[in-house]
């Protein structure tokens, strides 16, 4: 299967604005169904289905650990952070596509649309659904000096 990401129209320029610092929480929410439209700009206006409470996995998603992110300048900025494990616990565990967002910030703005290219279904208490990001980073954002 094939991973997409898609930035929101707003993305860009929360990072280079420096909106989004290291110190917050962002979460990825797992998803059954989401339809990406990049001119949402809060959580709650994406058309979704969040997949179920429970089973060792929370509503509202995953939290990023070791989020780091720099600003070099207004022209350069960059997130990475380390992967996302997740085991169920007891029964299967079905995702189809995930959202990156900001927790810490007024309307939870969405940040990413991850699309995994079919339905990911993951045996409970043997295997694992990770998410390792690419060695250049989650995001990577530059404008034209």
């Amino acid at each position: 299967m094939t991973l997409t990401l898609n930035e929101y129209n707003h993305t860009r320029g929360l990072f280079l604005a420096g909106t989004n610092q290291s110190s917050h929480i962002y979460k990825l929410m797992l998803c059954v169904n989401a339809v990406f439209d990049p001119l949402n700009i809060a959580l709650t206006s994406i058309t979704r289905t969040e997949v179920a409470n429970g089973n060792g996995y929370t509503t509202g998603g995953i939290q990023l650990s070791n989020v780091q992110i720099v600003t070099t300048n207004t022209y350069n900025a960059k997130m990475t952070a380390d992967p996302v494990v997740f085991t169920p616990a007891v029964s299967l565990f079905t995702a189809n596509y995930g959202i990156l967002y900001n927790s810490s910030v007024a309307n939870n703005p969405p940040l990413m649309h991850l699309d995994f290219g079919g339905p990911i279904t993951i045996q409970p208490s043997v295997e694992q659904f990770s998410l390792i990001w690419n060695t250049s980073g989650i995001f990577t954002a530059s404008r034209p000096t």
